[in-house]
């Protein structure tokens, strides 16, 4: 019993004295062939679990900032050189983006290869440490890198095909004028190119060559499109809409077709003057659009509507419209009053009676023609004065001669030549005129007959 327990002894004192890992107290030394990071930290006062874990940590961040070292000159030597060789006449930008280029395929595949660690531990119980090595051969680490690159290469030809789709599928929309639709490609195809790491070719297209096409086939398209006018406007009447709208054609130039621009939404306002009219317009299939001007409520001499691209909406879709905002067309056009713009004939056989009447009519704004072709409203009908005498009958009987006195009546029809309807009629009678001869007195009873014609005229003529 003596000697068991000796031999237990024994083992007991041999197994406290065995060496720890070659590893562990030699941090700073590199074992050849291998990428490694050594740890540790004491658990006298944060107790193992904290120990362990700050140990392993430690390992890790070495090993990470050694191996992220070495993945990217593999990437330099073998991918990055050969692009810049073979790409940088094309793209001369590689130069510059190298780095950027080096440290974004670096990032995309370093979580993978860093997955291919090992972890070996040590408990130092003598000095109350834990130890941790992170580590990986350089054959591991090589075939990690290679077999990552080869997976990154694989997902990023089917991206740039999928790029490759959609961009074809934007250049079918902008060739049928579709312009909003095709926008939503390119950005969708952009999206997918900015995903892309490195450089990738699917049938002697780079992706690098794809963005440039993408972003030159916008910037044309946005910086050649026109606003063409087909109508225009030189007077319109207050008060009153256009007859016919104002009209504009959209349009741009695509492998050296022109194409009318469907769907895109244009903004028409006053820009001088005021009125109501439809502020937001589409364009149709023909690249058209019209805008119906209801009412124009002042009288300017220069009035202008203001048509442009409703960039509110469009940059809703895409930033890349703001492009257009330096697009508009201005539809400059004079106001006059409803009285000027209503051309007046006078079809009365008494000159007097009609000379009064188209001076007064002239000076209360009226315009008068003189050719019946011409005249919107024609003013029609009889005028009779009758002397009566030169006596008049004074409140209390008596008579007193007064001079040559005249009577006169006065029956008109206002009437519409486009419907030949009459639009108002007036008839006064008992107007009397005063002279030193009869004639004088017939005048003077004509006059007064014209001046209540005209008063009521002014009054009645437009609602």
């Amino acid at each position: 019993m003596k000697l068991i327990l000796f031999f237990l002894f024994f083992l007991g004192n041999l197994s406290a004295k065995t060496l720890p890992p070659e590893w562990v107290d030699l941090t700073g030394k590199e074992t050849p062939g291998i990428i490694e990071g050594v740890g540790f930290c004491s658990y006298k006062e944060v107790g193992k679990k904290i120990a362990r874990d700050t140990a392993y940590n430690d390992a890790l961040q070495k090993l990470s900032l050694k191996l992220k070292t070495t993945v990217k000159g593999y990437i330099k030597t073998s991918l990055l050189d050969n692009w810049e060789k073979t790409y940088s006449k094309k793209h001369p930008e590689i130069k510059d983006k190298s780095t950027e280029i080096l440290e974004s395929v670096t990032e995309s595949i370093f979580d993978t290869v860093l997955g291919r660690k090992h972890f070996d531990e040590y408990l130092y119980k003598n000095k109350k440490e834990y130890w941790v090595k992170a580590w990986m051969t350089e054959e591991e680490m090589n075939r990690a890198i290679k077999e990552a690159l080869e997976e990154q290469n694989k997902k990023m030809t089917l991206q740039l095909q999928s790029a490759i789709d959609i961009v074809n599928s934007g250049d079918n929309y902008l060739l049928t004028g579709d312009l909003i639709a095709s926008i939503n490609q390119y950005n969708d195809a952009l999206k997918i190119l900015s995903e892309i790491t490195g450089i990738i070719e699917v049938k002697q297209i780079s992706n690098l060559f794809l963005k440039t096409k993408i972003e030159t086939t916008i910037k044309q398209v946005l910086n050649n499109i026109k606003m063409q006018k087909l109508s225009s406007v030189e007077e319109s009447i207050a008060g009153k809409g256009f007859d016919k709208p104002i009209e504009l054609k959209i349009f741009y130039t695509f492998q050296d077709k022109e194409i009318p621009v469907k769907n895109l939404p244009i903004k028409f306002e006053f820009i001088s003057g005021k009125g109501q009219l439809e502020n937001i317009v589409r364009t149709d299939e023909t690249g058209r659009v019209k805008c119906n001007v209801f009412k124009v409520d002042t009288e300017n001499i220069n009035n202008s509507i203001e048509a442009k691209f409703y960039i509110d909406e469009l940059l809703k879709i895409s930033e890349i419209f703001n492009y257009l905002k330096q697009y508009k067309v201005i539809f400059n056009f004079k106001t006059i009053s409803q009285k000027q713009a209503l051309g007046i004939f006078i079809d009365i056989n008494n000159d007097v009676f009609k000379k009064e009447l188209s001076g007064l009519l002239s000076k209360d704004g009226f315009k008068i023609v003189y050719v019946m072709s011409d005249a919107d409203i024609i003013i029609s009908g009889e005028i009779q004065s009758k002397y009566i005498g030169s006596k008049i009958t004074l409140p209390d009987g008596t008579e007193m001669d007064f001079g040559p006195t005249c009577t006169a009546t006065a029956k008109i029809d206002a009437i519409e030549t486009k419907t030949n309807k009459v639009i108002t009629s007036k008839t006064i009678s008992g107007i009397k005129g005063f002279g030193k001869t009869e004639q004088e007195a017939k005048d003077s009873s004509l006059i007064k007959s014209a001046e209540a014609i005209a008063k009521y005229l002014s009054q009645n003529l437009i609602p």
